[in-house]
């Protein structure tokens, strides 16, 4: 295997693991590991250049056009970490749901938004369109309730507007599906919130997506108000919608139900 050098001050990094032969001022290194040598380079230089940052930040602060950049970098590293902590799979949450009755119980006070949306839809409407039958059946499958519950609840639901034969036929393979025990058999993931968000927009009687994003700023803020939150926590949601921090918004939301819970 090809042997290469460098001068030894360009992989700093790398001398703490005392593998590597050092000779007259360069450090050897086989072909396999130039992605290190590579990697110990770049993090010389995003060290070196975030100190000149800091001796310079008043000066640099000064300058809108790096106020701009900052604030961009801060709000897509906030929305990345929410990315992070809202893939609603909830499966180690405390709210493990086992029984079909268990989801009216605790829909009020621990699901997502976009879920109690959809769960407070079903109640009143007795059917969900196709993607937000999607949406929640793959939002409960990561609640842990198991498929014959599921089947059980969405029949309960539906049973208003729909016989039981016909929810047999027209509804009850796509929740079967959604649990990998039709079709290709897939192991499916509850949606992201990117996902969510990327969603097109509800139309007529669908009700998918993120509430954040889709409903306007009245209905936004008297569903809010209808879940007990508080005028200042409110408002906030709705400053960060008009932002388009829809994941932010959804991390407001539970703050503001949950103000003494440890949500970061």
């Amino acid at each position: 295997e090809p042997v290469y050098f460098v001068p030894f001050e360009n992989a700093l990094s790398l001398l703490a693991s005392h593998k590597y032969y050092i000779h007259n001022g360069n450090i050897f290194f086989l072909e396999s590991e130039i992605f290190q040598l590579i990697q110990s380079i770049f993090i010389e230089i995003v060290k070196t250049n975030l100190l000149k940052i800091k001796a310079n930040k008043e000066r640099l602060m000064s300058d809108p056009r790096i106020r701009t950049a900052i604030r961009k970098f801060e709000h897509e590293r906030e929305e990345l970490a929410l990315h992070k902590e809202t893939t609603l799979d909830i499966k180690a949450n405390e709210y493990r749901l086992s029984l079909a009755s268990d989801v009216d119980k605790v829909a009020h006070d621990a699901f997502p938004l976009c879920m109690y949306a959809i769960h407070k839809h079903i109640n009143e409407n007795s059917h969900l369109m196709h993607f937000g039958r999607l949406q929640y059946t793959l939002f409960l499958q990561g609640t842990g309730l198991p498929l014959e519950e599921s089947l059980r609840y969405f029949q309960k639901k539906y049973e208003r507007k729909t016989p039981a034969d016909k929810f047999e036929k027209n509804y009850a393979y796509n929740i079967r599906h959604s649990y990998g025990m039709e079709g290709k058999r897939s192991d499916y993931a509850p949606y992201s919130c990117v996902k969510i968000n990327n969603m097109n927009a509800p139309g007529g009687q669908e009700c998918h997506g993120c509430p954040f994003k889709t409903f306007t700023e009245e209905r936004l803020k008297s569903v809010l108000f209808g879940m007990k939150l508080n005028e200042i926590s409110v408002m906030e949601i709705l400053e960060k919608k008009r932002n388009n921090e829809f994941m932010v918004c959804c991390k407001r939301y539970f703050e503001g139900k949950f103000p003494n819970s440890d949500y970061e």
